[in-house]
């Protein structure tokens, strides 16, 4: 089954050569890589053609550029539409995947065929694979409607990468990426569990994950921190809005929703800035007042720890992890 590597590339000139020499090394070849030129301004593309003009192998190369810099979300949009594989893979230009991670993935989608994703471990630069995943922590096949987005919202990585996907379920659902949101993987795995209706999982390590301090998961740049509460805000708005128009929800569901709140607070407490603040506080109230007719007591103890004084606590070691124990498995 043929498969299609997305890379998204901007400013990755450090870790480029490292994530193609992995998409070459893969023992299963029958793959396109599609490279998306998303305008970054160092000499990330100029690597990528020069690798591709020197190599001789059997993976399919093909660079997309586009006209000026449109984000992560709008690259991996390209990509999913240039794609012609049965399966579609999402790569990060600053990670990398084992030299086995295809032929590991297509190995299970074959067995289960009737699985829309088949999601592989992922190890760290120190060589562990993150969450501790074990043959106990998740089933090799889920076809069970009631445990699927607790699987997949809640167990498993909340990310893009490191995921065979059928191209055709992504093309039928529609799961496109939001444009002009950062974070986005957090909505669009919403939409994922939202619409699947199988999944098949390893505990194998297929993806190397690595830490670039600079990336908009981690820059701790003010700049970036407001981007990021941001677009949480507005995912939490879009998928709060979906959720409530169903008539029942899953606690998943819901803890789901409360944690773009969680990490939209966490970005505003590092920005040290009254009129973010009173933006954050703003939001939240106006959410509260919008959604009043589904608050349970659970939920409004919840929008309280976001308000003052509760919400600096934010500041503290371990203070996320209570606010979910205590708080948001309430909601």
């Amino acid at each position: 089954m043929k498969v299609s590597v997305i890379i998204p590339v901007y400013n990755v000139s450090p870790y480029i050569s490292r994530c193609l020499d992995s998409v070459v090394a893969q023992t299963n070849t029958d793959l396109e890589c599609i490279l998306v030129d998303d305008c970054g301004t160092d000499n990330s593309i100029k690597i990528v053609l020069q690798f591709i003009s020197e190599y001789k192998g059997a993976v399919r190369f093909s660079v997309l550029h586009h006209y000026e810099n449109q984000g992560l979300s709008a690259a991996r949009n390209s990509g999913i539409k240039a794609a012609s594989g049965e399966y579609i893979y999402f790569l990060d230009s600053d990670d990398a995947i084992m030299p086995n991670c295809i032929e590991t993935l297509t190995a299970l989608a074959a067995k289960y065929p009737e699985a829309d994703l088949i999601q592989g471990g992922t190890i760290r630069e120190t060589g562990k694979i993150m969450n501790n995943w074990s043959k106990s922590d998740l089933p090799e096949y889920c076809d069970n409607k009631n445990e699927l987005p607790q699987l997949i919202l809640q167990r498993s990585y909340r990310t893009a990468w490191n995921k065979l996907i059928k191209r055709d379920f992504i093309i039928k659902h529609s799961l496109y990426f939001p444009v002009g949101l950062i974070m986005e993987d957090h909505y669009w795995t919403w939409y994922l569990a939202k619409n699947v209706n199988a999944v098949a999982f390893t505990n194998k390590g297929t993806y190397f994950y690595y830490l670039n301090k600079d990336s908009i998961v981690n820059s701790p740049t003010k700049t970036m921190r407001i981007r990021r509460y941001t677009s949480y805000l507005k995912i939490a708005h879009s998928i709060a809005s979906d959720l409530f128009e169903w008539t029942g929800s899953l606690k998943c569901q819901r803890m789901y929703v409360g944690e773009a709140f969680v990490s939209a607070l966490e970005d505003v407490a590092r920005i040290h800035s009254v009129w973010h603040w009173l933006r954050f506080w703003t939001f939240i109230c106006q959410s509260s007042w919008k959604w009043r007719k589904k608050c349970s007591w659970g939920r409004i103890y919840f929008l309280l720890c976001l308000l003052p004084p509760p919400c600096f606590l934010t500041l503290f070691k371990g203070w996320r992890w209570r606010l979910r124990q205590n708080v948001l498995s309430k909601i």
